[in-house]
């Protein structure tokens, strides 16, 4: 189990990390791009961005349903299920929010 829980950490927080990064790195110094230079960094970044987000984000989820099925009803099971919802929230976000928008900007 603690084998599952460091991987299942490691993970998720490489997935924070990036959208994090995007977030408070890329898009404030993209803004500041002229508009044509602009658009081509975000067409270059979405590129990237849509092989590295699911190699993350799919086995974030599943390591993190097993962590919760696993553990059963052990201390701090309400951190795991809050947890798991935050990160389904995201996904749901992700997929319903940005990803069609990044696929428009892909085409």
């Amino acid at each position: 189990m603690n084998v599952l829980l460091v991987v299942q950490l490691v993970l998720v927080g490489l997935l924070a990390g990036e959208e994090f990064i995007v977030r408070w790195g890329v898009q404030p110094a993209m803004a500041t791009l002229p508009d044509e230079v602009h658009l081509r960094t975000r067409i270059a970044l979405v590129k990237s961005l849509k092989v590295v987000v699911p190699i993350l984000m799919v086995p974030a989820v599943l390591a993190s349903v097993a962590v919760l099925v696993l553990s059963g009803a052990d201390d701090g099971l309400g951190w795991r299920i809050a947890a798991m919802v935050a990160l389904v929230v995201f996904v749901l976000a992700s997929f319903l929010g940005t990803v069609p928008i990044n696929i428009r900007v892909n085409d």
